[in-house]
């Protein structure tokens, strides 16, 4: 599929460079755009805008709207959501100058709509969705109009606001049915849910059955309808009393999950499991389904990802094996090099013995061929330091690869457990690609300056996870200390990880949060971490603890031979000392 998106992409800009038309360059440059999404995704920003370009000069406005739109498309994949907003508001200040673009309307709205839903603001989401919705009503788009009114009934269920939620399934599936259309259906378990909410159980009952119909009528493929429908269905019966019937309903959908290899349902099943054993007075085995539950949790997102991180990995080792190689060929050179300029010398001292006479001129000569030989060791010199920058910039390009992967992924899940995983992977991945960075600009291959790097990955975590930095106060003691890469590539994700907890569970939003980190040398490096916030639980046992997170730091500690120690409140601190490497 992805040579396939490639063949594609080059047919368009071939036939780019052929036109002279502006208003079809601009077509075709914004189809690049739009095609390199997925696959290059900094190639998008560069073609839309040179969409944008080409419209202008054109004085085209639906190619102006359409650039703005795939820009606002490209910033929503990399997370720059600020941008997002102002490139689709862009393309809607154009096409509402416009004609019959009643469809282009409403995919920029929507889309602006599904931005302010994500980041939770959901009355703006609510507003932008109703302005799809009104041009999704004029120009026809059934399949769109049902869409808005179930993306409309769970921002309204965000908000609260279920009779309001109601109020729009009820309207999606009134349209649907009007249009003869079955998409409208899922929405069925979605009232059934609010229903079993509200202890409503009859009325959850009757919902929970239209869509179990509905689920039984969809194709192999998609036994997943099948196995929501039958867990909807125990939790009902349980709630009743009726225990071996719910687990009847439980052990149906386990086996779809288990045919199909879907998990994201095992955590909810498992639950049922552990309810019915309870309500049965089985208190053992309700506990071990409980257990399964929550080890499940930690697992979950990373199990949805793992096969795309394998293959980005596997293109990842690939790209350093063949750098690894050049480097080789180019220390195979330098060696062949030396041993020709051995030899010549040999030459010249034979030379010198036998004739003599010749003495001013063989010296002669031998200096022009030292000075030849010398501009060819300072060349390859250069070389193999562009190659060694090359292939960090290489390195910090395809971990951008994987972040925006990442991030596009966690956009695509429901599941906040998963999408914790998914933000936790990509905050790792970028304080990689953060050292990478710095190393493509640095002088000095092999040693890392820990404060500037430090400072710089901080700043960035900030940025990412905190709408007020300046209820922050860092406090950053770190003198002018080099240290290898692979042991600045532990300390920052050291450094990332306790950060990260930091911002996450320690910042109470009625007091500033003050983190301190203090790295000092000695006979030991002694790493000093501490905040303000309330500490660990008292009864958390740092190196039995299931968390990835704890795992991850003492996993790093180990692997540098160091030792953690946690420090007594008021706070969170630890103190990592590091055995000296000389």
């Amino acid at each position: 599929m992805v040579c396939g998106q490639r063949e594609l992409i080059d047919s368009l800009k071939t036939a780019l460079k052929k036109t002279d038309n502006l208003a079809e360059k601009s077509r075709l440059a914004t189809d690049i755009a739009w095609e390199s999404l997925y696959i290059n995704p900094n190639h998008t920003l560069a073609y839309a805008r040179t969409g944008l370009k080409y419209a202008q000069k054109a004085n085209y406005p639906f190619g102006e709207a359409t650039a703005y739109g795939t820009m606002g498309l490209y910033y929503d994949v990399v997370g720059d959501y600020n941008q997002a907003i102002e490139s689709y508001l862009e393309a809607i200040r154009v096409l509402e100058k416009m004609d019959s673009v009643e469809v282009n309307l409403a995919s920029n709205y929507s889309n602006l709509a599904l931005i302010f839903d994500y980041i939770q603001d959901y009355e703006k989401a609510v507003f932008y969705t109703k302005k799809a919705l009104k041009f999704e009503i004029i120009s026809g788009q059934k399949d769109g109009e049902i869409i808005s009114y179930i993306n409309l009934a769970a921002m309204y269920r965000s908000l609260g606001m279920e009779d309001s939620s109601l109020y729009y399934h009820d309207r999606a599936i009134v349209s649907g049915k009007a249009a003869g259309l079955d998409s409208y259906k899922v929405t069925y378990v979605n009232v059934g849910n609010i229903y079993m909410d509200r202890g409503e159980l009859d009325t959850a009952e009757y919902y929970y059955r239209l869509f179990l119909d509905y689920a039984r009528k969809q194709g192999y493929d998609q036994r997943n309808f099948l196995a929501y429908a039958y867990s909807g269905m125990a939790e009902l019966h349980l709630m009743r009393g009726e225990l071996e019937k719910g687990k009847a309903y439980a052990d149906s959908s386990m086996e779809l999950t288990i045919q199909m290899k879907f998990r994201d349902l095992r955590k909810e099943i498992y639950n049922h499991y552990s309810d019915y054993y309870e309500k049965k007075g089985n208190y053992k085995q309700a506990l071990v389904y409980m257990r399964k539950m929550t080890n499940l949790k930690d697992s979950l997102g990373n199990a949805e990802i793992k096969k795309q991180i394998e293959t980005l990995e596997a293109r990842f080792q690939n790209e350093q094996n063949r750098n690894h190689i050049k480097e080789l060929q180019t220390e195979n050179e330098i060696k062949e090099l030396t041993l020709a300029k051995a030899h010549t010398q040999r030459k010249l001292f034979l030379v010198i013995a036998i004739l003599a006479l010749l003495t001013l001129a063989i010296v002669i000569a031998f200096w022009i061929t030292a000075r030849k030989t010398s501009r060819q060791l300072k060349a390859k010199n250069t070389l193999i330091e562009n190659l060694i920058r090359e292939s960090h910039h290489r390195i910090k390009n395809n971990l951008q690869v994987v972040s925006s992967l990442l991030h596009m992924q966690g956009l695509t899940l429901k599941s906040k457990e998963a999408q914790k995983a998914i933000d936790d992977a990509h905050s790792r991945v970028k304080a990689i690609a953060l050292l990478h960075q710095r190393l493509q600009g640095s002088s000095d291959f092999e040693l890392i300056r820990l404060n500037l790097f430090l400072k710089e990955l901080c700043e960035n975590v900030l940025k990412s996870m905190s709408d007020k930095p300046e209820n922050i106060e860092l406090s950053l003691e770190v003198g002018d200390i080099r240290t290898p890469t692979d042991k600045a590539i532990s300390i920052g994700l050291l450094t990332n990880e306790f950060f990260t907890n930091s911002l996450k569970y320690a910042w109470r939003q009625e007091e500033k949060l003050r983190v301190r980190i203090c790295i000092s040398e000695g006979d030991e490096m002694k790493i000093t971490y501490q905040d303000n916030g309330p500490g660990l639980p008292e009864d958390l046992e740092i190196g039995q603890s299931p968390s990835l997170g704890f795992t991850i730091i003492n996993s790093l500690i180990s692997q540098l031979n160091g030792t953690l120690k946690i420090l007594t409140p008021p706070g969170f601190g630890a103190e990592i000392s590091l055995p000296d490497e000389h």
